[in-house]
């Protein structure tokens, strides 16, 4: 019965038999609720499951943690988001930090796949080397050639739509390797392609 549940539902057969997840076992202070799942779901996050919005709502818990774990510090990124209001606007819009939280573990999950050919060295990124980066804005192939670029000096550029409540153009953070992350959303530029 649980290989038919976890065929049918694509829910990993360790979650099906594991003892039930008590929200406070995992932490205690995550509002697992506040997680635009249903957005996440539609833009395959929570990769390999095939089950309804109802089933995934049922087991949101352990596929959240999951998600967040299947990076190095994943939990741990909720604190540095919520402590830091870098990523806050002087507007009326209300930030929602979860969102920011999923959106920077998918970015980061991205670019853990993504082999560079160099590891980035301290003291690339000059006056000079910024001015190289900008010529490259003339062509139409530049947003191509800006990640070719990024690329060559041990920098990733990854693409990842922002989620709703966001209202976030692009962070720059670092991965698990130790090199730079440049993610953007594109959020108001449709017309970019990479």
């Amino acid at each position: 019965m649980i290989r038919k549940l976890s065929a049918g539902l694509g829910i990993s057969a360790d979650v099906l038999i594991k003892e039930p997840c008590d929200k406070n076992t995992i932490s205690k202070d995550i509002n697992w609720d506040a997680f635009p799942i249903t957005e996440m779901r539609s833009r395959g996050y929570f990769e390999g499951f095939k089950g309804s919005i109802n089933e995934l709502k049922a087991y949101s818990i352990e596929k959240l943690n999951q998600f967040l774990t299947s990076i190095p510090n994943g939990l741990s990124l909720k604190t540095a988001l919520l402590r830091s209001a870098a990523h806050l606007r002087s507007n009326d819009k209300e930030t929602n930090s979860y969102a920011l939280w999923a959106w920077q573990v998918r970015v980061l999950q991205k670019a853990q796949l993504e082999q560079l050919p160099v590891k980035y060295v301290k003291g690339t990124v000059d006056a000079n080397w910024m001015k190289k980066l900008a010529q490259l804005s003339w062509s139409d192939q530049g947003p191509e050639l800006a990640k070719e670029f990024l690329n060559r000096h041990g920098i990733h550029l990854i693409i990842e739509g922002h989620l709703p409540k966001t209202y976030l153009d692009g962070a720059v953070c670092i991965c698990a390797s130790g090199n730079p992350v440049v993610a953007l959303t594109l959020r108001h530029d449709k017309h970019a392609v990479i």
